[in-house]
């Protein structure tokens, strides 16, 4: 998937354990910190996701390809709840700013897909896709989910009063608390202008603790639509300032993990030997020396790449945490930042 503010993987339920491997992780400087959601889907309804991107240079016709790259991985007749569209700023700003310019990729989005979905996204400063950041070409990425027997609702604000109803915050708050078989989620998207944010979030975390909060801040425009400075994508509208977003309710549960806008970079190693901080060795062999080998066998995967992280990993595959790293040379061992024991994760 797309790795920009955050992306979305849909998975089947499945047990996790504790974290046991390691993979070298390369994170691109220029990278937003990524954020992502795997949304288990907790009926017999299967979710789908799909997502596409496009270099076109041509912002209209961009979107429009990768609405029907996303169309062409999808199972036949799948319908199209939501869609995410984010744009690069290196398109021209009086294109990434023309009001008209959701609604034509809504309408477009439902001639595609055979219905009007709920859209959102908005321009960031970078967009990545599943191996490269695309930067310096501007681009279009879009990603498509199918979610049946999800609400998906939305919502703008400028200030840090909570977004919804009364009657739809106490629906939200009693289907989202345990025991209700439903989960939750909201997705904002934020102008990097808007001072109030912070207390949003806190404020949407301590009134529905049990709803994952995800999503970031938007490229600023300093001459955005009417007056703003961000340029952010809700259904038929542009919202310039504030906050806006959606949520999510339905029979799922999610988990957030933090990816830090990075690519995964060879074969996972296990963890043989640790000391606090230290990773001592992986695969048996001497922690330093096993990450060299790795690295040395996949130069390919190095290029245009930034700093280094190392990611852990449990025994299914999934990729829990990343945290910065580096080789002492006097034992060949690698120390991680960030942890105050290893034992932790």
């Amino acid at each position: 998937f797309f790795r920009s503010l955050f992306f979305i993987r849909f998975r089947a339920l499945s047990a996790t354990s504790a974290s046991h491997r390691v993979m070298i992780i390369s994170r691109n400087v220029k990278a937003s910190i990524a954020r992502a959601v795997a949304v288990r889907a907790a009926s017999g309804r299967p979710f789908h996701a799909t997502c596409a991107v496009s270099s076109n240079p041509n912002l209209r016709d961009a979107i429009k390809e990768a609405l029907q790259g996303c169309y062409a991985k999808l199972p036949t007749v799948t319908p199209i709840h939501l869609v995410q569209l984010l744009v690069s700023s290196r398109y021209e700003e009086s294109d990434c700013a023309d009001p008209d310019l959701p609604r034509v990729a809504r309408v477009s989005a439902g001639k595609i897909f055979g219905g009007l979905p709920v859209l959102v996204g908005g321009v960031v400063t970078e967009v990545l896709t599943k191996d490269v950041c695309t930067s310096p070409e501007p681009c279009v990425a879009v990603a498509a989910l199918s979610l049946p027997g999800v609400e998906v609702s939305t919502f703008a604000t400028t200030s840090s009063g909570i977004p919804f109803t009364a009657e739809e915050f106490l629906t939200l708050r009693k289907a989202c608390t345990p025991p209700s078989p439903s989960g939750s989620a909201v997705m904002m998207f934020c102008s990097p202008q808007f001072g109030e944010a912070e207390d949003l979030i806190t404020r949407i975390s301590s009134l529905l603790p049990h709803t994952p909060l995800l999503g970031g801040f938007l490229h600023f425009v300093p001459s955005g639509p009417s007056g703003g400075d961000m340029v952010a994508f809700l259904n038929d509208e542009v919202v310039s300032t504030g906050a806006m977003g959606l949520v999510l309710r339905g029979p799922f549960s999610v988990d957030t993990i933090c990816a830090q806008g990075c690519h995964l970079i060879g074969t996972p190693m296990r963890i043989t030997r640790v000391s606090g901080q230290t990773v001592v060795t992986l695969d048996s062999i001497p922690a330093a020396a096993a990450a060299q080998q790795m690295l040395n066998r996949n130069p390919h995967q190095l290029q245009g790449t930034g700093s280094l992280l190392m990611g852990f990993l449990d025994d299914s595959g999934k990729l829990l945490v990343c945290r910065p790293f580096q080789a002492n040379p006097s034992n060949g061992a690698l120390e991680v930042g960030a942890v105050e024991s290893l034992l932790q994760l």
